[in-house]
């Protein structure tokens, strides 16, 4: 069973495969700025969750939302680098004006680690869509997100995409796809 997605806003939320969940969205906050009774897991698994939401919206406000304004982006496509809030920032209008409409995105396999002030992500991310050309896309690529807690605040400083190349050909491999029987939620 299909759940509706609701109309999202910045509270805590978790988009999977087939589902929206907002959660906690009536939590206190205590006085770090973070929901009282969420740990930095569930922090996290929210920040990733409406990213994914925000992109599928065209949102571009709300996908920079939580990312620090010193972040790297290591992207699918050249160059090597973004550096910076507002490089990041252009990289994404640009991303989301090659779509009619908005770009779907979902992420599978979450996996989240923490520490009190560090924190990595990594997850299968999913985009589909249909170009301004009108080609379909419909990719599967692996994401990884490093977060700083400053000012009791997760923030992404890293983030990077990939795909994996054939060492022959030297060619990205972007037909992969999840293997089946393979996680398809969050990992915790």
């Amino acid at each position: 069973m299909t759940v509706p997605i609701p109309e999202p806003s910045h509270q805590d939320c978790w988009m999977s495969r087939d589902r929206a969940v907002v959660g906690r969205a009536g939590a206190e906050k205590g006085r770090d700025g973070n929901r009282r009774g969420m740990d930095n897991k569930g922090m996290i698994d929210a920040l990733v969750g409406r990213r994914a939401m925000a992109a599928s919206r065209g949102d571009l406000d709300s996908m920079l939302i939580d990312v620090a304004d010193d972040v790297v982006l290591f992207d699918v496509v050249v160059p090597l680098r973004h550096h910076g809030r507002e490089a990041v920032r252009r990289r994404l209008a640009e991303w989301l004006g090659t779509y009619e409409g908005y770009p779907g995105w979902e992420n599978v396999e979450v996996h989240i680690s923490t520490g009190e002030s560090v924190a990595f992500a990594h997850m299968i991310s999913h985009v589909t869509g249909t170009l301004q050309t009108g080609a379909e896309v419909d990719m599967w690529f692996r994401t990884t997100v490093g977060l700083e807690r400053r000012n009791g605040r997760w923030l992404i400083v890293h983030d990077h995409q990939s795909d994996p190349f054939n060492p022959g050909s030297g060619l990205a491999m972007t037909g992969l796809r999840p293997e089946p029987g393979a996680g398809t939620g969050v990992d915790r």
